[in-house]
């Protein structure tokens, strides 16, 4: 994928990005965030922080930058880790509660991607579901 000359394209593992600090007005996370709480052997992909990648996504956003995120919707769990590695999919209150504690506010969500025959409890992978995921949108806002 190329950048655009306004703008930058990133592409890699989490755990090997850095970005510079208030250098973005806008980034896009989109069906990837559930992936901070995402372990596995056969991939080669550790333990990860979620709270650290979202404060890395956070500090590089430009006061008053915007993040919009786009996620496959899980139902509502006490164990992100667990949901993700069972389902990919997040409860969107978990992304709410991740970035608010980076110190990004909610400015608003948008239910456009919600499926109600997505009962939430496959893998998004599942023949029956793949590509018809519902899904959240979010736009979290870096204040000024």
């Amino acid at each position: 994928m190329e950048a655009h000359p306004h703008g930058d394209v990133a592409s890699g593992r989490f755990e090997d990005m850095s970005f510079e600090d208030d250098a973005y007005d806008f980034i896009i996370l989109n069906l990837n965030a559930h992936d901070f709480w995402f372990v596995s052997e056969r991939f080669d992909i550790p333990e990860m922080d979620p709270a650290a990648h979202a404060q890395e996504v956070a500090d590089a956003l430009a006061p008053g930058g915007k993040l919009l995120l786009i996620d496959h919707r899980g139902a509502p769990t006490d164990d992100p880790r667990a949901q993700v590695n069972a389902l990919h999919r997040i409860d969107p209150a978990a992304i709410i509660e991740l970035f608010g504690d980076a110190g990004l506010y909610l400015k608003g969500t948008n239910d456009a991607l919600v499926n109600n025959d997505d009962d939430l409890s496959r893998n998004v992978f599942d023949e029956a579901i793949a590509g018809k995921t519902s899904r959240f949108v979010h736009i979290f806002v870096k204040p000024e």
